[in-house]
């Protein structure tokens, strides 16, 4: 298999009694980017039990952060905007030139480095202290989850954040 190749895929769930059709799942390929521990073990454990996702590798550093994510190639990155190393900015500018289709979800406390987050190349900004709900709703809004339908055409890109 060669390394730049999309390794997600779509399962389906059925009925067992009927056989029926009842959900697509997609599962993506995630890579957590925080220097706490503890969130990043609390994302995987969200994205893994809630949407069934895999996570490929977690970091604490922006350096790592860059060579992990050329090495797993990643679909997802989710990465915290005040990671340490090089400055995010720079850091998301870097995955987006590399990675041109990973999408790139910027984390952090502070909402108000939105902006800066989506004009270095984010794809989203998801406010740390915000409700679990509201990353599921994010996610599905870039196009990383698509409401249980096959995929058709691209992912959209749209951002969301809480105020």
């Amino acid at each position: 298999m060669r390394l730049g190749k999309k390794l997600s895929f779509w399962t389906r769930q059925r009925d067992g009694d009927k056989g029926t059709l009842l959900a697509y799942t997609v599962v993506m390929r995630v890579l957590l980017a925080d220097d706490c521990a503890p969130v990043r073990w609390a994302l995987g454990t969200f994205l893994r039990e809630q949407l069934g996702w895999t996570i490929v590798g977690e970091v604490a550093h922006s350096e790592a952060l860059l060579a992990k994510a050329l090495a797993l190639r990643p679909e997802l990155i989710l990465m915290a905007w005040e990671l340490p190393g090089q400055p995010a900015g720079t850091v998301v500018g870097l995955l987006r030139r590399q990675l041109g289709s990973c999408k790139i979800v910027v984390l952090d406390q502070n909402s108000s480095v939105r902006a800066a987050a989506l004009r270095a190349g984010g794809d989203a900004f998801i406010c740390k202290i915000g409700p679990p709900h509201e990353v599921l709703s994010v996610l599905r809004e870039v196009g990383v989850n698509p409401a249980h339908n096959p995929p058709r055409g691209g992912p959209r890109q749209v951002c969301q954040t809480q105020s």
